[in-house]
């Protein structure tokens, strides 16, 4: 509650409060006329909140002459973005026929997909300053509203803009057939290496029909095929973006890996790790000199010595596999320990034994009496009787925290070989693990309220990415997720274990699956996270344009249109209205956003709208609103 509130507590029969991110606002119940408002009130209104100077020539002044606190300079620079954003939109762009992908990590290049999906075609991205001459003309309403505005006399216009905009913003500098034969390629599958240089690209094909059984099952940890999901034969492919040339490829054939949205794969500075999910084997990889070289798999064997011993699998082989077996070791010590400790504890506390020799009974939670001895073997008894469902957990999801250490997460078989929905309740484990010293360092089930503790407070540790830990490690970012973890622990059928397992499914995070653009940073600017977010995943179509606000002053920056609107008079049946999805891929620092919507159930037709930075300086141009970002309307009403 606000001072003001405090202070007139008695006075709430006239207005309500409500508070907001950025401002604050009275709403009035009645309208009352300005001679009928108390004294307070008309004081109160008139102490409006003051807006920091939004001109652009002030924040450049202010960039170059401020001094900064270490470690803040790259938050000045970021605020910058509250002056330069994107303000016109170009609806149904004419294209190449390709799959539009995502920028490089340095925005240089823009990554596609050929439409046979064989080739990965490499453009360069120009600025969006390179299509300044192309709409020097054009006002940004006139490039929007063109399939609304049938009568418009700029149709011929837009038309050439839609065809142009293209060429004017990407020059394609390579196209290179990288695809193996019979396979294609993943166009949800790219990973870029830390120098920008080269460019990890995933394709998959049926495999072979003569498959051997040896192939299928390398271990015994091996799963079942499920027919509905049969294997496939998979290739990753090292391309030299600077040479335009493919340098290296691995094959993986008889085996299931998750390469949409590199789930399957992570990529932490050099070092490269693939999860063959059917194998339930880790395979790590070194790119050196142009190269995969491989260093060592974690599964069967967890140590790199070990592996050196030559051995044959045998079907009939019950050993437990080396990472299995550390899952199995490290609980029977934490089980151990806390027995060893609880046992301290209760000798300390409990009364000496009788002359008889037997221990005193003590009460448990349900108010059965329980010996002693019984109370301290329970812990072992709660192990052995998980034991069989520990041991049929299957390796499912995987990440790099650093160089040494992995965070696995483990289900059971039906959910890995997607038998069933992966929504289903069952048991499901978190494993952090040390690669140098081949030992599991802490275990976490999905309910876990530390892990989502360490998520909330340290999630910038799961984000390799250093740019868009701004994105994801901010204050309003931690409140956002206290307000989902609200909203659904106060949901019907919900609770605090509902919303911890919901929270946990982000866990483990893909490699490269947020972006770094300053316009998503929530630290800047305010916008409905249920429309567009940081995860490049599609979201559905908003009906309306979606708004970013600016942070500092409250005040409405810019808007983002998706998609066409249809004509007016135009009845839709409710058998064609059906919902749209729309991908947006961000540049990561120029003032550019492309949208792509899929407009039928078909993967063949797309609408691709730009958004990007453009000024109108024709007739009746507003300067003031060219440098400060915010239009003049006293100015427009002395004009008119």
């Amino acid at each position: 509650q606000s001072t003001w509130g405090k202070e007139h507590s008695n006075k709430t029969e006239y207005f309500n409060y409500r508070a907001t991110d950025s401002s604050c606002f009275l709403t009035s119940k009645m309208e009352y006329e300005d001679q009928n408002k108390p004294s307070w009130l008309v004081t109160h209104l008139k102490q409006r909140r003051k807006i920091p100077n939004q001109n652009i020539l002030h924040f450049l002044r202010r960039r170059e002459t401020t001094m900064m606190k270490h470690g803040a300079r790259i938050h000045a620079m970021r605020s910058f973005y509250q002056c330069v954003y994107p303000n016109c939109t170009v609806v149904n762009v004419d294209k190449p026929p390709c799959f539009l992908r995502k920028f490089s990590l340095d925005g240089r290049y823009f990554i596609a997909f050929s439409g046979t999906q064989q080739q990965v075609e490499i453009y360069e991205f120009r600025g969006a300053s390179a299509v300044g001459k192309l709409l020097h003309d054009v006002r940004c309403e006139d490039v929007i509203d063109l399939d609304s505005s049938a009568q418009s006399l700029m149709i011929p216009r837009q038309h050439e803009i839609r065809r142009q905009i293209f060429p004017k913003l990407f020059r394609l500098l390579h196209s290179i057939n990288v695809a193996p034969s019979g396979q294609l390629l993943n166009r949800e599958c790219s990973l870029f290496t830390s120098d920008n240089r080269y460019l990890i690209v995933g394709s998959s094909g049926r495999t072979s029909e003569d498959l051997i059984i040896t192939n299928i099952y390398t271990n015994n940890e091996s799963l079942t095929v499920n027919p509905s999901h049969p294997l496939e034969d998979y290739s990753l492919i090292l391309i030299d973006m600077e040479a335009a040339i493919s340098v290296d490829t691995v094959r993986f054939n008889a085996d299931k890996i998750f390469l949409s949205h590199n789930q399957g794969l992570y990529l932490y500075n050099n070092l490269l790790a693939v999860l063959s999910v059917q194998n339930q084997t880790i395979f790590l990889y070194r790119i050196d000199a142009r190269y995969f070289n491989h260093i060592h798999s974690i599964g069967r064997y967890c140590h790199p010595v070990d592996a050196l011993s030559p051995s044959i699998f045998d079907p009939n082989d019950i050993t437990i596999n080396d990472l299995k077996h550390k899952l199995l070791s490290y609980l029977w010590k934490r089980v151990f320990d806390n027995r060893m400790r609880g046992q301290g504890d209760n000798h300390n506390q409990q009364p000496m034994a009788s002359e008889g020799g037997t221990q005193p009974p003590i009460r448990s939670e349900g108010g059965n009496k329980q010996p002693f001895r019984e109370t301290l073997n329970q812990p072992f008894r709660e192990f052995f009787y998980n034991f069989n469902n520990i041991l049929n957990l299957r390796l499912w999801r995987m990440q790099l925290l650093d160089e040494d250490h992995f965070l696995f997460k483990y289900a059971s078989e039906d959910i890995v070989t997607l038998r069933v929905n992966e929504t289903i309740p069952s048991l499901r484990v978190f494993v952090i693990y040390r690669i140098s010293l081949a030992t599991v360092v802490a275990v976490f089930e999905n309910t876990s309220d530390e892990l989502l503790n360490l998520y909330e407070l340290f999630s910038d540790w799961f984000r390799c990415n250093a740019v868009s830990n701004f994105n994801a490690n901010s204050m309003w970012s931690w409140q956002n997720q206290q307000r989902f973890k609200q909203t659904l622990i106060n949901a019907k059928y919900g609770g605090k274990l509902e919303a911890i397992k919901t929270c946990l499914i982000q866990l483990p995070v893909s490699c490269q699956s947020h972006n770094p653009s300053p316009y998503l940073d929530l630290g800047l600017f305010s916008y409905d996270f249920k429309w567009v977010s940081v995860m490049e995943r599609p979201k559905w179509c908003s009906d309306h344009p979606i708004r970013f606000f600016s942070r500092q002053s409250g005040l409405l920056k810019f808007t983002i249109r998706t998609g066409v609107s249809p004509p007016n008079n135009t009845i839709i049946s409710s058998s064609t209205q059906t919902r749209k999805l729309v991908a947006f891929i961000f540049h990561p620092t120029e003032p550019f956003v492309i949208s792509v919507q899929r407009v039928q159930r078909t993967n063949s037709e797309y609408i691709v709208n730009f958004h990007l930075r453009h000024r109108y300086f024709g007739p009746s141009c507003d300067i003031f609103e060219d440098f400060t970002g915010v239009p003049d309307t006293r100015k427009r009403q002395r004009t008119s």
